[in-house]
């Protein structure tokens, strides 16, 4: 898995692992804050003798503070399930607690290395001149799409230049309008960025949750996998890194390792420099909230409800 020893990955494992068949999931009603069952009725205390698998997902916290309880569903698993692996969460005890230190994790990797590629040798006006121009001839760059020069230059890993083109006196380029901009599109309105990091994190997150299930041999026919290919084609907005397309195609994706990882690499890379750079522009607490929205897992937002400005206030 790619950045095992910056991302907690086994975290959000533990949270989308789900067993692959067995008995019917039983639904119980579980405390907001301790996120443990709660036996409320005396049904609930008969369910749970009748199926003792149950018993460590009992709060026995005389003092708890739960004061809403919501149906969710536990599952049956023995020695012999095999576990699917898919982007929902599959709730658990600690499954709020096990996803907020992955996404701790992540933004703190994508920091570590956007930091980096951001603190490279300023440049005079006509060297910058020549890197503009440069990359605007190669990539035919048409003049009022500032956004599409930002993605080029971060595509090829020049945050540096990005940070400066607010100080180039040849083309005046606002980076908060940048980042807010709209793109009309034949099927939808919306911004420029959020098409593209929704679909590279799709892709990021289901091609390293399908590597940890090649070694513990986990079902991965509920990821994305086959939908990846498709990603190669943009289509009502920007879909993937140009860069990398050619390991989105049959018998690459997957089948060729040292290029899936590449792709992983540079996937995180371009993403943690976009990170850094909303930092700098928007802030931290907007950055964060923003990427928040976008994990592509089925009730991520609705378990993981962080208020990072009251977080920062404190």
């Amino acid at each position: 898995m790619h950045l095992a020893h910056l991302i907690r990955w086994n975290d959000l494992i533990y949270c989308v692992s789900e067993p692959a068949g067995g008995a019917n999931p039983i639904s119980m009603p579980t405390g907001n804050v301790c996120e443990q069952i709660h036996l409320r009725k005396k049904r609930h205390r008969l369910i749970v003798e009748r199926h003792p698998y149950l018993q460590h997902s009992v709060c026995t916290d005389d003092a708890c503070t739960s004061d809403r309880f919501e149906e969710r569903l536990y599952h049956f698993k023995s020695s012999s399930d095999k576990t699917r692996l898919q982007l929902r969460i599959h709730h658990q005890p600690d499954t709020r607690k096990r996803l907020e230190s992955f996404m701790q994790s992540f933004f703190d990797a994508m920091k570590s290395i956007g930091e980096a590629n951001a603190t490279r040798k300023h440049l005079n006006q006509n060297s910058l001149k020549e890197e503009i121009d440069q990359i605007e001839l190669t990539c035919e760059i048409e003049r009022e799409k500032d956004y599409e020069l930002v993605y080029y230059m971060l595509s090829r890993n020049r945050l540096d230049l990005v940070l400066q083109l607010p100080s180039y006196n040849r083309r005046k380029v606002d980076l908060q309008w940048v980042l807010n901009s709209k793109i009309t599109i034949t099927q939808a309105v919306g911004n420029y960025w959020s098409f593209l990091i929704y679909y590279l994190l799709i892709t990021y997150i289901s091609v390293n949750l399908a590597l940890a299930a090649a070694d513990s041999k986990a079902d991965t026919s509920s990821l994305p996998l086959k939908r990846i290919h498709d990603f190669g084609v943009d289509c009502d907005g920007r879909y993937f890194l140009h860069t990398q397309r050619h390991a989105l195609q049959h018998g690459v994706l997957m089948k060729d390792a040292e290029t899936t990882r590449s792709m992983l690499k540079e996937i995180f890379r371009f993403m943690a420099d976009f990170y850094v750079l909303q930092i700098k522009v928007l802030g931290e607490v907007t950055a964060k909230t923003w990427w928040l929205e976008k994990i592509p897992i089925d009730d991520f937002q609705d378990v993981l409800v962080v208020d990072y400005a009251s977080q920062n206030d404190e």
